[in-house]
């Protein structure tokens, strides 16, 4: 009821559409269907029905959406908040039309259904009003056409339900040559009760069969054509990120016998790895009733990160699954199917489940997605409740991890441990006391590091770190899981798989001892760091020869091999090449720069490359935006673009300033860099020089008295600079006086200190400057200065 093939749900859309406008029309509302006009400049079509005069006369757009309530994105929220499908489905069409509208004077006013029956409030008040005016028309009691019209919805909505039901069961679709025929709604009872007998008669597995044999389809084209339909799906769903994906997207491999050859060799099939035979005496498992490891409030509050996040271009965030609506109550735990999630997943998490379910609740679907460099890469789905578990003993292990892999891990555990690891390299590479033959960087890459560790030695290194998740990894890793791709099914032998949230956990464990030995052994490396699978060494080319022997020889016996021809060693002097260590040979070596982590390291010449690069990834991203053919939908993918890459690379980035701005910059501090001589009484003592630094860059002073002594007030810096009494403001307008006169002196010959300007009398005092000077802008022309 969800699909949107065959053009099914805009039929259903339509239908709905068509009542609510054939209800307005016999209330006499002159409504309009569809205005193609309505919005200047836009082929959007916000007002399903157009009403000219409504709410205080005001013309309004009413557009009917239709949302499941089963989809991922809604399901776990819809269980315990009431309405919370009909909250997405709403927010999403105001984010879509609502300023459009508002911009032209025309209120928006969406009408959600779930797919399952059910309005929104808004669309309940609206329909109510339609009745009332058919009331007034037809001299009827208003909820009788109110009560007509909801049952026309009703059997509108479940008769085009109905209709994309038949048409698309696997148990009622006949196949012909391989392909489904879907017949009409009409011809499907003869088929529906051939289908009826074969299960009465017990041949369940017939139909299993011819069922199954058909489940897999072959993965959406990559074809530009494809690429904008999907991005036009996740722009009308809100999903802006989603939609310039889609845009840019390579598409995915037909999995046909040569996309399963890259896949097995990506997925090393081997014996499974049985885990130690008898647990440690300090690990206990724990009975399933008591499980620590899934509590009631841990469980509810995981799925939350399984959502997307807020829409970026929305003017309010949506409701998360943790933050119910504040309009709406939430039932007690007790009542809603989350209060079950803690004991279900208590059973695997303490071992207490059957190992024979294993290879399926820790299986994944396998799909291949093309890279645009060449190659494949494997996307593995995990199953729903394994991952559900891993969450939540992720965040019971997350303070002893804190404790475990930083400072030199930073992937699992360390908030921006990406930027940590980046500024680092750079500070080393521009501190001026560290030799230039003691900034030499390497990049250390493994070769299919993820799915080739050893389990068995990762099961040893999670029950000596972590042994409260060893009875979780060893039933999840303790067999072969099976990874579904297309038809085919591969075992997962070796590895940590993509899909389970512990797999970046699991992998830094068992790669910990060879970063602590590397810790210990070669202490003068400047930077012993990795991020997951990417690894950074900053020293010397002595040291990190002898780190790399540590790599080389313990890596393998854990499954982790050296990919020499992706590393990179980067050597800041281009002659100190020809001394290079043979456990080094067969490395790439630069000296311009390279790229860690995503941010580029090295010359100016060559960062600014690779910023060029990416704004043209940025431009061909943009030139694709066209190919919607829907200015809002261009202009919306557009401001996400610039949201999530432009804008942020522009605040981050450090720009050359204009000389003028420079110069700004710099008078600021100009006045530190005069040098206090004794020959004109300029020595500051340190009292007075760190005071007068305070008071430059306004910062409180120390040791400060409570009272002025000249006046008795409270004393302030304020004060104290103002106070007449105690002559200290003459004496400091009198210093700043005789040094202008002396410099003044230097220059004019003809100077005066305090000329008489005016002559005192019995009616006023004397009119008295501080400097006369002759000749200042024209000659014989005096200047006084005061």
């Amino acid at each position: 009821m969800a699909c949107g093939g065959n053009g099914d749900r805009i039929l259903r859309h339509n239908a709905l559409r068509d009542v609510l406008f054939s209800a307005a029309q016999s209330a006499a509302l002159s409504p309009c269907r569809e205005i193609q006009s309505l919005i200047p400049d836009s082929t959007s079509r916000p007002a399903d029905i157009f009403l000219p005069s409504w709410s205080q006369g005001r013309p309004t757009a009413m557009d009917v959406t239709v949302i499941s309530p089963l989809q991922q994105q809604t399901i776990a929220n819809a269980a315990s908040c009431q309405g919370f499908s009909l909250l997405v489905a709403e927010h999403r069409k105001r984010v879509v039309h609502f300023d459009n509208c508002h911009r032209v004077g025309v209120e928006f006013v969406p009408l959600a259904v779930v797919s399952l029956g059910g309005w929104s409030s808004t669309a309940i008040s609206i329909f109510r009003a339609f009745g009332h005016h058919l009331g007034i028309r037809f001299g009827l009691p208003p909820s009788e056409p109110t009560l007509h019209l909801f049952q026309r919805l009703s059997v509108t909505l479940w008769r085009s339900n109905a209709q994309m039901w038949l048409g698309r069961s696997s148990i009622l679709s006949p196949e012909v040559d391989g392909q489904l025929v879907c017949r009409r709604p009409t011809s499907f009872v003869s088929v529906i009760k051939d289908r009826i007998k074969v299960w009465r008669n017990g041949d369940y597995l017939a139909l299993w069969a011819e069922a199954s044999s058909r489940v897999f389809r072959l993965p959406s084209s990559h074809s530009s054509l494809a690429n904008v339909r999907r991005a036009r799906l996740s722009v009308q769903n809100g999903r802006l990120r989603k939609a310039l994906q889609a845009l840019a997207s390579s598409g995915l491999a037909v999995p046909n016998d040569e996309s399963l050859s890259v896949m097995l060799e990506k997925h090393p099939q081997c014996p499974p790895s049985l885990p130690p035979a008898h647990l440690c005496p300090s690990i206990s498992v724990t009975p399933p009733h008591s499980s620590p490891y899934c509590d009631p409030p841990q469980s509810p509050s995981s799925p939350s990160s399984f959502l997307p996040p807020a829409l970026p271009s929305s003017p309010s965030p949506l409701p998360s699954f943790s933050q119910a609506p504040p309009s709406l109550s939430t039932p007690p735990p007790a009542s809603t199917p989350l209060s079950a999630l803690p004991s279900f997943l208590s059973l695997p998490s303490s071992g207490a489940a059957p190992q024979i379910i294993a290879p399926y609740l820790c299986g994944a679907s396998l799909l291949a997605s093309m890279k645009k460099s060449g190659g494949l890469r494997p996307i593995a789905i995990g199953e729903v409740f394994r991952r559900l578990a891993s969450k939540c003993l992720a965040s019971l292990v997350l303070p002893q991890v804190k404790n475990i892999l930083p400072p030199h891990q930073v992937g699992v555990g360390s908030p921006n441990g990406t930027e940590s690891i980046v500024h680092s390299v750079k500070l080393i590479s521009c501190d001026p006391d560290i030799p230039l033959s003691s900034k030499h960087c390497l990049l250390i890459d493994f070769s299919n590091a993820f799915n080739s560790i050893d389990r068995s030695a990762l099961f040893n290194e999670v029950r000596t770190r972590l042994p409260s998740l060893s009875s979780w990894v060893e039933f999840s890793y303790g067999v072969q899981s099976h990874l579904l791709f297309g038809t085919h099914t591969i075992l997962s032998s070796c590895g940590v798989q993509q899909g389970d949230p512990l797999g970046p956990l699991l992998f830094s464990l068992l790669l910990h001892p060879i970063v602590e030995k590397i810790s210990r052994d070669v202490p003068g490396l400047h930077l012993n760091g990795s991020y997951l699978d990417d690894g950074v060494l900053c020293g010397s080319l002595k040291d990190i020869s002898s780190a790399l022997s540590i790599i080389t020889e313990d890596g393998p016996l854990v499954g982790l091999s050296l990919n020499r021809s992706k590393s990179l060693l980067f050597c800041p002097d281009p002659s100190l090449s020809s001394l290079m260590p043979p456990s080094l040979a067969n490395i790439p070596i630069t000296s311009e720069g390279f790229i860690l982590l995503g941010a580029p390291v090295g010359s100016p010449s060559f960062c600014q490359s690779v910023v060029t690069e990416r704004v043209e990834k940025i431009k061909s991203l943009v030139l694709l935006l066209p190919s919607l053919e829907d200015a809002q939908s261009e202009f919306a993918l557009l401001r996400q673009e610039l949201n999530d890459n432009h804008i942020p690379s522009f605040i981050i980035t450090l720009i050359l300033l204009t000389k003028g701005s420079s110069r700004e910059i710099d008078s600021i501090s100009s006045w530190l860099t005069a040098l206090p001589i004794q020959r004109d009484n300029f020595n500051l003592s340190p009292t007075e020089f760190r005071d007068a630094i305070c008071l430059r860059y306004s910062k409180p002073l120390l040791q400060l008295p409570l009272q002025c002594d000249g006046c008795g007030s409270e004393y302030t810096i304020s004060h104290a600079l103002d106070c007449m009494k105690g002559c200290l403001v003459t004496h400091r307008h009198n210093e700043l006086r005789d040094l202008l006169y002396n410099l003044s002196a230097l220059v004019w010959h003809q100077t005066i200190k305090e000329p008489v300007i005016q002559e005192a009398s019995s009616a006023r005092a004397a009119l008295i400057g501080d400097i006369s000077i002759r000749g200042v802008w024209q000659p014989q022309a005096t200047a006084v200065f005061d």
